[in-house]
């Protein structure tokens, strides 16, 4: 399903050549920063040299499979462990942890997953039950496996006894590591019943032993550190779907408020190397688990977990007291292969710098990461038209209303353009007819009681084409807030397991309860996504391009008996979707920053600026915005909408981001109790003057600074940070409430220093 992603890339540049290589973490590809195009493979593309099994060094007990100049890659023949051994340093990485039958934190069940390759989640459709077996266990010591070496690895044909369930597991030697895959057609469930719901491949390869030194990598918000501290902790497993929740499925109450897992990758940073896991196929089915040493094992580990088939409990019915009827329901299962790409680092320095460094090479390689033309920039937003409320004869009437015209546009962008804010990436939300999120879906029409179609270009041509502003117009492609205009809710909605709409209820932030007063949404069907797309793109004027709300954050199944879809392939719809928007448009914005964007956008607005902070996580990390300085401008939080000033203009100033704002020329008091509540500052007289102060002072700080990568971050103590650029520069961040000083620097409270490299 990735192929299809690089195909359709391929088609918006005619002349480009789409290479499809396994990705390296060191320089293999000799490329201008300023252009997107794909350059000729170095003379470092060249793969590494094999070495024969029979020349590389023997380990007791084990077998050699394959090796090149840089890793050997060995397996147990009893136990089927796998050890993956980086010649660059000597270090070995185990599949199974050493000692792991002694492991006192493991009980019963636990213990086999420690010297387990794969673990499945088998659910008896038969008996309506849910059991996990391990491959140890079930298989490899009931002579259920079958190994046969290839050309630069090996397969295993695993057969799980109790439940006939088979698949088969391979792992090839590649120039950065290995590659392990899990082809679907190897794939064959049980014949009495038993069907897979999860897949948890190798869950405690590279695990660090509790005295170890080094941290876990979780891509959750920004990044996320579970530093190894040598303690004993009783904390649970964390898991998490990548992607974020399936909207699809209904909810009874209001969603934790989490930062999404939006990236694929995972890692592990032990002694004197670190370990990168990029899942290439398959990411929309799967959760990353981490778990600290003391709970369920003595060992920090984390790893991937496939679902090839949805397994729910519903509750069909539900009596006064405990009375209930409970039914498991399967889904079709999941279509696609899944593949993770397991990358070496090695040195003692090594650390989430270089694992986003090697993340970034790897998007790079196969054509993952846009390289965007405007860099610094203001991220401003403007609210056009929204909904209120009016009492008529003592009727409450919703009523589209103006906070925003065309020609209140016009005033605001000129008095900032006068100020000296000469870059913009403008978005236009609630522009076309009906007001925000009450839209028409698949077309744009300028709302009346905005200046209607004249109004709007009027404003067009204010803008212009040298003007320095960029003009978006929010698209909301997947909320389906009205029917009609094409949209039929029996043969376009999404609809769960139990065949009925899937309702979006809109919760009341405060206290978690949903706010009756607003009128639950559909979400589109999938495969309607790019029919709707095409729609849209032919109604917007030329010149105008879109940013798209919510197709960044949110992709979900369909669940319709007739029509099933599962998250892998509506992801398939997405890219379509958004290689259309990148065909037809300068400029594709996308609000929400799943890392199926980077490929396509343009900008990333409101991006993550933390961690989800929960107990086992120790500390937050840029590593997204690693991986993208330099390529795609972001920004975070918009100004006016911060619950601490200071310190969240220092995290911009510390991530590299640019300023943004969300104004609305109107009393924005008007948003208050509404569906908009969270804007009601966003007066832009009280703000226009602080944007202006704030937007050349980081103009001028970032300087040279815009199209480089960002190679590295460290922390300096509990409230210092630097963070480094290409050319040397390092600007230091003081969160503290005193002067924060090393090695010759001296970074005021609550301040910033610049320290320019040496080419400036």
């Amino acid at each position: 399903m990735k192929k299809m992603r690089q195909r359709l890339l391929c088609l918006l540049t005619v002349a480009a050549l789409l290479v499809t290589l396994l990705g390296g973490c060191s320089s293999r590809w000799q490329r201008a920063l300023t252009d997107g195009s794909s350059a000729s493979p170095s003379a470092e593309a060249i793969p590494p040299a094999p070495i024969k099994p029979s020349e590389m060094p023997e380990i007791e007990g084990y077998r050699a499979a394959a090796g090149n100049d840089t890793f050997y890659l060995y397996y147990h023949p009893e136990t089927l462990d796998v050890i993956l051994e980086d010649r660059r340093s000597g270090q070995r990485w185990n599949m199974v942890p050493e000692g792991w039958e002694e492991d006192s934190y493991a009980v019963g069940p636990a213990r086999m997953y420690l010297g387990s390759g794969i673990v499945l989640d088998v659910y008896n459709s038969e008996k309506n039950q849910l059991a996990s077996v391990a491959s140890l266990s079930d298989s490899v010591r009931k002579s259920g496996t079958k190994v046969t070496l290839t050309s630069n690895g090996f397969d295993v044909q695993y057969t799980f006894k109790s439940s006939g369930i088979q698949l088969t597991v391979k792992y090839q030697l590649t120039e950065t590591g290995f590659r392990l895959s899990i082809p679907q057609d190897s794939i064959k469930e049980g014949d009495k019943g038993e069907l897979i719901s999860k897949i948890s491949v190798m869950p405690y390869f590279g695990a660090a032993k509790l005295d170890d030194s080094g941290y876990l990598l979780i891509p959750d918000g920004s990044g996320a550190l579970v530093e190894f501290s040598g303690n004993p902790s009783s904390l649970r497993e964390q898991a998490q779907v990548i992607y974020g929740f399936d909207n699809s499925i209904a909810l009874s109450a209001m969603p934790n408020r989490t930062q999404p897992y939006a990236l694929p990758v995972f890692g592990i940073k032990k002694g004197e190397g670190a370990m990168l896991g990029i899942i290439r196929d398959g990411e929309a089915m799967a959760r990353i688990n981490a778990g600290v040493a003391g709970s369920g094992s003595s060992n920090y580990r984390i790893n991937t977990v496939f679902t090839y088939r949805d397994v729910h409990t519903l509750i069909l019915y539900e009596g006064q007291s405990t009375e209930r009827y409970v039914n498991d329901i399967s889904t079709e299962p999941n279509r696609s292969n899944f593949d993770i790409d397991y990358r070496f680092l090695t040195g003692q320095e090594v650390g989430y710098s270089e694992m986003a460094a090697c993340y970034r090479e790897y998007l790079l390689d196969n054509d993952l990461l846009n390289q965007a033309k405007t860099q610094f920039s203001m991220d401003l937003s403007l609210i056009g038209a929204i909904r209120e409320t009016e009492q008529i004869a003592g009727v409450p009437v919703a009523l589209t209303k103006s906070l925003t015209s065309f020609e209140d546009a016009q005033m605001i962008l000129k008095k900032l353009r006068e100020a000296g804010v000469d870059n913009i990436q403008l978005t236009y939300y609630g522009a076309q007819s009906g007001g925000w999120m009450n839209e028409k879906i698949g077309s744009f029409e300028p709302d009346s009681v905005l200046g209607g179609a004249g109004g709007f270009e009027s404003l067009m041509n204010y803008i212009g084409e040298d003007s320095g502003i960029a003009l978006t117009v929010s698209a909301d492609l997947i909320n389906v807030y009205r029917t009609g205009h094409g949209f039929t809710a029996n043969y376009d909605a999404v609809r769960q397991l139990t065949d009925a709409y899937s309702k979006q209820k809109i919760w009341n932030v405060v206290d978690g309860s949903q706010n009756r007063g607003l009128k639950a949404y559909y979400l589109l069907e999938p495969s309607k996504l790019v029919s709707f797309t095409k729609r849209f793109l032919e109604s917007v004027p030329q010149g105008v391009s879109l940013a798209v709300n919510d197709i960044g954050v949110k992709i979900y199944s369909q669940f319709a008996k007739n029509n099933f879809t599962t998250r892998e392939e509506a992801l398939d719809e997405w890219n379509k979707a958004l290689a259309l928007l990148k065909a037809n448009n300068q400029e594709v914005k996308v609000n929400g920053a799943n890392s199926y964007v980077l490929p396509y956008a343009t900008f990333l607005s409101g991006m993550p600026e933390s961690s989800g902070g929960t107990d086992m996580e120790t500390q937050s990390v840029p590593f997204y915005q690693m991986v993208v300085h330099g390529y795609i401008p972001y920004s975070l939080t918009p100004g006016n909408l911060r619950s601490d000033s200071r310190d969240e203009f220092l995290r911009m100033v510390e991530y590299g981001a640019c300023p943004a704002w969300i104004f609305g020329a109107d009393d924005s008091s008007r948003l208050k109790e509404t569906r908009y509540n969270e804007y009601f500052s966003a007066g832009y007289e009280d703000w226009l003057e602080e944007s202006v102060e704030e937007y050349l002072l980081l103009k001028e700080l970032y300087e040279g600074l815009s199209q480089q990568k960002m190679v590295s971050h460290q922390e300096l103590s509990d409230d210092a940070y630097v963070t480094e650029y290409e050319d040397g520069t390092k600007i230091y961040v003081n969160y503290g409430d005193q002067v924060f000083q090393t090695e010759g620097v001296s970074v005021a409270a609550k301040d910033y220093l610049v320290v320019k490299g040496a080419s400036k």
